[in-house]
C-alpha cells in the first residue's frame, strides 16, 4: 500500500484514538488534522440490521463537514 499511496501522492496517517464512540472520535481527529477528506468503509447493511447494529460510517457521514468517501 505505501508504494501505490507514494505513486499517488497521498498521505496517509493512522492515529488511534482511545475511550471515544468512533464517529465523535473520527469527525474530531480528522477536524484536529486538518484533514481533506475522510475515507471509511461500509458493510452495506440495509434495513433492521442496520437498526440494530448501529453504522459508524452513516453517523459520520450525517455529521462531517469535510467529504467522506464510502467504500463497500
Amino acid at each position: 500500500m505505501k508504494a501505490s499511496t507514494e505513486r499517488l501522492r497521498l498521505e496517509i496517517e493512522t492515529i488511534h484514538v482511545p475511550d471515544r464512540r468512533a464517529a465523535p472520535g473520527i469527525l474530531d481527529t480528522a477536524r484536529k488534522c486538518g484533514c481533506d477528506a475522510t475515507v471509511m468503509a461500509s458493510h452495506g447493511r440495509t434495513g433492521m440490521s442496520r437498526v440494530m447494529l448501529g453504522s459508524h460510517t452513516a453517523e459520520v457521514l450525517t455529521l462531517a463537514d469535510i467529504p467522506v468517501i464510502v467504500f463497500r
